[in-house]
């Protein structure tokens, strides 16, 4: 608790000659670009596909301009996407009759698709260069620093997929292929429609790399760049923590109705040897972001704390 208290003195410390001054931006900006979910997984092949941002900021700056410090509160959409073209399983269990079987199947054509929706905290340190007397209303900028994300809405869905199936039964050392009544055979298993899932806050670094470009009268600017979001941590909790799972594996057999295959995410399955197929998985965004900023200046001889400084 001392260590987090001394922590975040410093940073106040440090953060403190930024809030003091007497220049501030507001600006709303909005983006888009690529979007995925980088997958530490076992199986599948990453999809990219197209994501968008938007929302407003508070901009703190130094005396001469070429620092500022950044927050604010964006919307930011992520999109992901995930395939399998085969892939095997298989799993003790036991048939309708109680017999121990090890269930085997193959799947082939497999797809699932998530759709989050992210309310992000930025904090950022903006850097711009000095200029010169030629081009000084237009300058260059970095931003660098984080985001803090709060999931505001997860939905996931699975797409139909072909499945082929056989059991082996210990007893008989026997593996059969049929009857299909058995759940032996090949089969077409539906996919699942949107549902919603959780997802964990996530952590962001970011990189934004751009011109600031003077509108009118020293007050309104134009910031266009290229941003770069990545994921720093997992954002998929345990499955049994969420309701989109039904079950270890990405085929479930059910002996009471050995024809009705439910179908997982490949998010909560296991492969045979028991292990999350998906072990990790975090956001990446990367594309074009606009933003419009009013600035604000009051000078510092009329503000009596600002003569101190």
């Amino acid at each position: 608790m001392k260590k987090n208290t001394k922590i975040f003195g410093l940073l106040l410390c440090a953060l403190l000659p930024f809030f003091l001054c007497a220049q501030h931006e507001v600006s709303l900006d909005g983006g888009g670009g690529i979007s995925m979910m980088l997958y530490r997984s076992s199986a599948g092949k990453k999809q990219i596909n197209i994501g968008y941002s938007g929302g407003f900021s508070y901009s703190f700056f130094s005396q001469n301009r070429t620092v500022a410090f950044r927050t604010g509160l964006e919307i930011t959409s992520y999109q992901a996407a995930l395939q399998l073209n085969s892939m095997k399983d298989a799993y003790d269990t036991r048939d309708q009759d109680g017999e121990p079987i090890n269930f085997r199947y193959t799947i082939n054509d497999y797809s699932e698709n998530i759709s989050a929706l992210y309310l992000q905290v930025p904090l950022f340190l903006q850097f711009m260069n000095r200029g010169n007397d030629a081009v000084s209303k237009h300058r260059f900028y970095t931003n660098v620093g984080f985001k803090v994300g709060i999931p505001v809405r997860a939905e996931l869905n699975v797409s139909s997929m072909n499945m082929t199936s056989s059991g082996y039964y210990y007893n008989y050392e026997n593996e059969i292929f049929m009857p299909a009544f058995m759940g032996y055979g090949n089969f077409d298993v539906g996919g699942t429609t949107a549902s919603k899932i959780k997802l964990n806050v996530s952590i962001l670094a970011n990189v934004e790399l751009g011109m600031r470009w003077h509108l009118y009268n020293n007050a309104l600017f134009l910031y266009t760049g290229l941003y770069c979001d990545y994921g720093l941590n997992n954002i998929v909790p345990a499955a049994s923590n969420n309701s989109n799972s039904t079950g270890d594996h990405l085929i479930n057999y059910n002996p009471e109705d050995p024809t009705a295959f439910t179908s997982n995410s490949l998010l909560f399955a296991k492969d045979e040897d028991g292990a999350r197929m998906v072990k990790r998985i975090a956001p990446l965004a990367a594309g074009l972001r606009i933003r419009i900023g009013l600035f604000m200046e009051k000078p510092a001889d009329k503000i009596k704390w600002a003569r101190r400084f």
